[in-house]
């Protein structure tokens, strides 16, 4: 009898869980040729490492969960994979926030003032969060039979107090997304309605517009997943507070990788397009008709390759290595 409560109480989490780590895995398989032609095959960046750990780090965690995390046959669990489920989440949650940070510097020109401002948040942020973390784990235990019987693992004795840690990404998200905010308000009327029209015309959103846009869209999205969790551990401490969790876990594998993705395709494949277009054409440029100015020597694919890869450059200066 107690074995079908346990299992009637915690049956929704492990479902949650598994639609968690399908949506993650299935978001990965679904870009992956996006990554692989804007991440991996473009000149490396810190925000690419970043992007790396969200992304790899966030996949091996849910993994994890669903693997070795609920195996019902696994016995003498250590305490060493309860760490690695509650920081790896955390290190995929700072390293989309500092690619958030990369996007809302780039939007500001790399202004120091907002720069400092984010970079306090942020490391208090991380202060906090580890201590509050590191105390918590110090109090709970992980057993492999929850009950007479029943195998499985259970991360159980979390303090009461353990949902004041996502209070510090509230913050921080709440400065990344007021920051977005206010730098959409201050994009003009008159500059969105020329957007519109070139959109239409075109087919594509300005660079501008995909930047602004997800840099205000996913903070809102991150700071509800968060503030969710909150009321979450509050009000159902166990199994609901966890379950939650992989929701917020959720929203930080998806979002970092997107929001990079999403700026680099909007960057790179007008010029990938227009290359391949020329290229199929069989046009021959020189020097005076193609305005590859002080590149002697160059002609066809050789002259776009060049200027690809000073746009490449121009690129990293101007979205802080985006």
């Amino acid at each position: 009898m107690d074995a079908i409560a346990y299992q009637s109480r915690h049956i929704p989490k492990g479902q949650v869980q598994l639609a968690t780590t399908v949506i993650i895995v299935y978001d990965h398989l679904t870009t992956f040729d996006r990554e692989i032609e804007l991440i991996w095959a473009k000149k490396w960046s810190l925000a690419q490492i970043f992007f790396i750990i969200n992304r790899y780090l966030g996949d091996a965690v849910y993994m994890y969960v669903k693997t070795i995390g609920t195996s019902p046959t696994i016995q003498n669990v250590t305490f060493i994979w309860a760490c690695f489920q509650t920081w790896g989440l955390n290190i995929v949650l700072w390293s989309m926030q500092a690619i958030m940070q990369h996007r809302i510097a780039s939007i500001y020109s790399n202004s120091r003032k907002v720069i400092y401002t984010m970079a306090t948040v942020y490391f208090l942020e991380i202060i906090t969060m580890s201590t509050i973390l590191g105390k918590a784990l110090s109090t709970v235990h992980v057993t492999d039979e929850v009950i007479p019987g029943l195998f499985t693992i259970k991360v159980a004795g979390f303090p009461p107090w353990y949902y004041t840690m996502w209070i510090p990404p509230i913050f921080m998200e709440a400065t990344i997304f007021g920051f977005a905010l206010y730098a959409g308000y201050t994009y003009s009327r008159d500059s969105l309605k020329l957007d519109l029209e070139t959109a239409s015309k075109s087919g594509r959103r300005s660079l501008t517009f995909i930047l602004l846009r997800d840099s205000i869209f996913f903070p809102f999205i991150a700071l509800l997943a968060y503030t969710l969790s909150v009321g979450g551990w509050k009000g159902f401490p166990n199994p609901g507070g966890q379950t939650t969790v992989s929701v917020a876990g959720v929203v930080a594998c998806v979002l970092g990788p997107r929001l990079m993705l999403n700026l680099r395709e909007a960057y790179y494949r007008p010029f990938t397009e227009e290359a391949q277009g020329q290229l199929s054409a069989g046009l021959e440029f020189n020097h005076d008709d193609t305005g590859v100015s002080g590149v002697s020597g160059l002609s066809g694919a050789s002259a776009i390759e060049h200027n690809v890869n000073a746009l490449e450059g121009d690129e990293r200066k101007q979205l802080g290595g985006l």
